[in-house]
């Protein structure tokens, strides 16, 4: 079960109210003007008998007479933490599986405040929670230090607890043993109590500075949220043994940094980790959460992130298989943008994947391979990335994606697979292309010859911290020059900025240029104009994933004429 709101209407309802209706209610605590809220879904709170009720429909009219009825979200949470949530500016209310949250105003924050509780619909449920909470250890049963998946863990714990509940009190609901043992799970679990924030598909990342601090996450909508969520020295030993189990690497004082990934019932988190004496305050943590629905081109368009012309320049140069990478400062939305370029290319084209962490995606009826490698932060290397980059030489791919390129000997085995002919598509971390060019030639000492095998830079930028907004802010296209029979690089042509849009001041000596003398065209320039027209026409019905497929219609990208009919309908 899933609801958000934005702009929640608060009511709040006493023994002494002579009229519960919920009409006219722009004076209501949290009541905005009706054109300034994102939603109109009204919250009643009953602080006497400790419930509060989210209307399921966006309706400023709503009946509040009869709350027992299906248009309502029943939640039993005691007087007292009614009388906390009536007295808050509330700004948003979800409710994610098992989990009311509440985002409030802060007092002394930047952001919002997030609070999350547990879904019992009645005192009796209540009750009874916490009396299985007292007893959750026994059905732990010593699996947190298991190497068996977290999700068949808690899977396995819930099933304990329904049958705990079955046993003892078979009065209780299907529905509410079912309920009431997947909270249970999800408590006995050491990151128990961010489950509601990793359960949101709108949580973006999550971050633990040190023990005695409180977690706090980045939201897709609602930007840096705090909480009030801590670790103690108990539970930082906790996440500790199940990070080293999950992933079997190491994470101690010889090895005091790691990065993994975890699947959590069907979400993908990225975890990096740091122990003393790397991190002298204690545990840091840092959770990247990934869309269950990774974003594709469409989306990015839809949310501002890129134009229509940036979407179809990408994947123009997709088709025409450029070497493109995409940079940008940490959180700017990079593996997004590959994970949706990687959706694009034609689904016959066989894939060949080498990460460190596991965040490409699994796409029907492609040709995809999945290399894992062990991460920088491994000091005992099983598999090394530079490694298995060279040996796709062997491997015959149409297009290699690489995931992030981070040290020296990544960048060197990057430019030596350009120089043996193969087509790749990676994310690095630089401010600008231009300063990323200048990290590939100074600090990893790569030469001009091979900086010019690079096609295209993406540059992704955030516009203000901790907040959720992503703009492609500039893609440039890479000029070379031929000497002696050497091809060399050159410079860096602007093509699209995100001020300026499509700039159309292509190189002579640029990628698009050479690529379209390479397959016997005068210029580029007549099939990208007619794909952007006909992308511009039918935009509203194309489907992005099939495009790069429907330019090769007429035996090559370049040779590509405006159709008739929609593109990819």
């Amino acid at each position: 079960m899933e609801y958000r709101t934005r702009g929640v209407i608060v009511v709040r309802l006493s023994s002494v109210d002579p009229d519960p209706s919920c009409e006219c209610l722009d004076g209501a605590l949290g009541a905005k003007p009706q054109e300034e809220c994102g939603s109109d879904h009204v919250l009643v709170i009953e602080t006497e008998k400790g419930f509060v009720h989210l209307s399921k429909t966006i309706d400023r009219n709503v009946d509040c007479s009869n709350l027992a009825t299906e248009r309502w979200v029943s939640v039993y949470l005691g007087e007292e933490q009614c009388e906390i949530l009536g007295n808050a500016e509330i700004q948003a209310v979800h409710i994610i599986g098992p989990y009311l949250m509440s985002f409030e105003k802060s007092s002394t924050k930047d952001g919002l405040e997030c609070r999350s509780f547990p879904i019992v619909r009645t005192p009796l449920e209540f009750t009874l929670l916490h009396a299985l909470m007292e007893k959750s250890r026994q059905f732990i049963d010593g699996r947190e230090a298991s190497r068996e998946g977290i999700t068949n863990q808690l899977s396995g714990i819930a099933d304990a607890v329904t049958k705990h509940i079955r046993q003892t009190i078979p009065e209780v609901s299907l529905e509410a043993r079912q309920r009431l043992s997947q909270i249970i799970a999800h408590r006995s679990f050491v990151l128990g109590p961010l489950m509601p924030i990793l359960l949101d598909e709108m949580t973006e990342e999550v971050y633990l500075d040190r023990p005695d601090s409180a977690f706090y996450f980045d939201h897709q909508s609602l930007g840096r949220c705090h909480t009030s969520l801590r670790i103690d020295n108990e539970d930082a030993p906790r996440i500790v043994t199940l990070l080293r189990a999950q992933s079997n690497m190491h994470l101690d004082t010889s090895n005091p940094s790691l990065k993994t990934d975890l699947q959590l019932l069907g979400t993908s988190l990225r975890v990096s980790a740091t122990v003393p004496p790397l991190s002298p305050d204690g545990l840091n943590l840092e959770i990247r959460r990934a869309r269950r629905r990774p974003f594709r081109l469409e989306d990015l368009v839809e949310n501002d992130t890129m134009s229509i012309e940036a979407a179809a320049l990408l994947m123009f140069a997709v088709a025409n298989r450029f070497n493109v990478t995409i940079t940008g400062e940490p959180g700017t939305g990079k593996t997004t943008l590959l994970n949706a370029l990687d959706l694009v290319v034609p689904r016959s084209w066989r894939k060949i994947y080498v990460e460190d962490v596991v965040e490409s995606r699994e796409i029907p009826d492609s040709r995809q391979v999945r290399f894992k490698v062990d991460p920088v932060d491994e000091n005992l290397y099983r598999s090394r990335k530079s490694d298995e980059i060279v040996k796709c030489l062997h491997r015959s791919p149409d297009y290699v994606i690489l995931g992030e390129i981070q040290t020296e000997e990544h960048t060197k085995a990057l430019f030596q697979a350009l120089a043996a002919g193969l087509h790749v598509m990676q994310t690095c971390h630089s401010s600008s292309a231009s300063g990323l060019v200048s990290r590939w030639n100074l600090s990893h000492n790569v030469k001009n010859v091979s900086i010019g095998l690079m096609d295209l830079i993406v540059t992704l930028k955030r516009p203000k911290p901790a907040e959720s907004k992503r703009v492609v802010e500039e893609i440039v296209e890479v000029c070379r020059e031929t000497q002696n029979g050497m091809v060399s690089f050159s410079g860096l042509n602007c093509i699209y900025s995100r001020k300026g849009g499509l700039h159309n001041d292509w190189a002579e000596n640029g990628s698009f240029a050479i690529r379209a003398k390479e397959a016997g065209k005068d210029s580029h320039q007549p099939a990208f104009e007619n794909f952007i027209r006909s992308l511009e026409s039918s935009q509203s019905d194309s489907d992005f994933s099939v495009l790069c497929s429907v330019l090769w219609n007429n035996g090559h990208p370049m040779d590509f004429v405006q159709p008739d009919r929609p593109l990819g309908v």
